[in-house]
């Protein structure tokens, strides 16, 4: 057993009592051992993408179950197991494993569920620094934390170059079927063949050369959870918008509202991450795995008249139906990677502006986890009580995440510290939303 290791967090400590290697239950056959990126993959950053479930006490000790049935869940994800080399296109799927840590908290689950407690201190229930490269590195790492009162919080960390958050919920599942099936169940396999439709490309790094926006913070940067309940949700939403049309469309008018004086008639674009999975031609079923988002653009300048709530939905609406067929099929064609970001430039362009007007336009970066089935993923002995995600060190970014069984949707909004104080005030928030939390990012 490694030895301990303490670390403070806002409130209560976790100790991490051991550290292993996890590897796939049975061999990689020889045909699987290289496993190729896809342009998706090679434009996603070097980061981690990180899950946090949480649940109520399981009757009897878990840690082997969950250990037992991540090897097998592995054999089927040989792509985790392995290793991503410096600036490779390439997985060797060697088996070297998965991070697998065992951690006590000093803290209930009623404490860690209290509206108020900062984000920040969750972090610690997190495997892996999400900033952290991933180049020679596990790509997968498990955290698995027992409360004093015997709930259990399963953090994971995914390398975020060979995932998307849809494919680290469909893992999930996996490892949820494996465990609560005792490994004989029906485990859903995924489909690895991502690179067959949009294989790797020297024009990705070209494409990402090209891209002058930037997402890295030039002042302090605060992040919120406000929770829309299902009620407020149907008020908000109407009968013409979807719930995250609605809600993304209310983050992005508030948010403009909150720039400075100086910044009001600056640009404003609106990025909103797009599944591709179902709207190719033919479909790609949901259990494809790698990166395979894409983002939808619009832009807007005024925000603050009254037809801003109906502009900025139908925008919305009009910039995720431009992801169609024919733009995915043009994807698809040895320019793919080069066009990945024309429909941002798009957007600008309605406004005059090009590539080098960056300092004249404000970008907000949308991504929802509503409809992934993580609040499904049983381990043997119940469903999550709760699930997030973790702080992001990104200026502008929204995350929209579901809510289980109450219908209600949580916005998890980063940015600069001085525009969330104007922010969390708006009028128009406030009357949809309630302000659950917050960190210095």
């Amino acid at each position: 057993m490694a030895a301990a290791a303490a670390a403070a967090a806002e409130m209560f400590t976790v100790e991490v009592t051991s550290q292993e290697t996890v590897k796939p239950s049975s061999p990689t056959p020889p045909h699987l051992q290289t496993h190729s990126l896809s342009w998706f993959d090679q434009l996603a950053p070097p980061s981690h993408v990180p899950l946090l479930l949480f649940y109520s006490p399981p009757p009897s000790p878990v840690l082997q179950s969950l250990k037992r049935s991540l090897s097998q869940t592995l054999s089927l994800f040989p792509l985790l197991a392995g290793r991503l080399e410096n600036e490779a296109s390439q997985i060797r799927c060697g088996d070297q494993g998965v991070e697998f840590f065992e951690a006590r908290v000093d803290s209930t689950l009623s404490h860690l569920q209290q509206q108020q407690l900062s984000l920040q201190s969750l972090d610690a229930l997190l495997p892996c620094d999400r900033s952290c490269s991933c180049w020679g590195q596990a790509l997968l790492a498990v955290q698995i934390n027992t409360l004093s009162c015997g709930s259990v919080v399963i953090g994971i960390c995914v390398a975020h170059k060979i995932a998307d958050g849809l494919s680290l919920a469909n893992f999930v599942t996996a490892w949820a079927a494996a465990a609560a099936g005792g490994g004989g169940g029906d485990i859903p396999r995924p489909n690895l063949g991502a690179a067959s439709l949009f294989p790797p490309s020297e024009k990705a790094n070209l494409a990402l050369a090209s891209v002058k926006w930037s997402l890295k913070p030039t002042k302090k940067l605060l992040t919120k959870r406000f929770l829309f309940d299902e009620a407020n949700l149907a008020a908000l939403r109407g009968s013409s918008s979807t719930r995250v049309e609605a809600v993304a469309a209310l983050v992005w008018r508030c948010a403009m509202r909150a720039r400075p004086e100086e910044a009001a008639a600056r640009v404003s674009l609106a990025f909103v991450v797009v599944d591709v999975r179902g709207r190719m031609e033919p479909p790609l079923d949901g259990s494809s795995f790698g990166n395979l988002c894409i983002y939808a653009a619009a832009s807007e300048v005024e925000a603050g008249d009254e037809g801003a709530k109906r502009r900025t939905e139908v925008k919305l609406r009009n910039g995720i139906k431009k992801i169609d067929k024919e733009y995915l099929g043009q994807l698809q064609g040895a320019d793919g990677p080069l066009l990945a970001f024309e429909k941002g430039r798009e957007a600008a362009r309605e406004h005059g502006k090009g590539d080098d007007d960056v300092d004249d336009i404000d970008i907000y970066y949308f991504n929802s986890w509503a409809r992934f089935p993580v609040y499904e993923a049983d381990f043997g002995w119940g469903k999550p009580v709760w699930a997030g995600t973790a702080r992001f060190f990104w200026k502008n970014l929204i995350m929209l995440m579901g809510r289980g069984g109450d219908g209600g949707m949580e916005a998890w909004v980063t940015l600069e510290e001085e525009e969330m104080v104007k922010f969390e005030k708006d009028q128009e928030l406030v009357s949809y939303a309630t302000s659950l939390a917050s960190i210095a990012a």
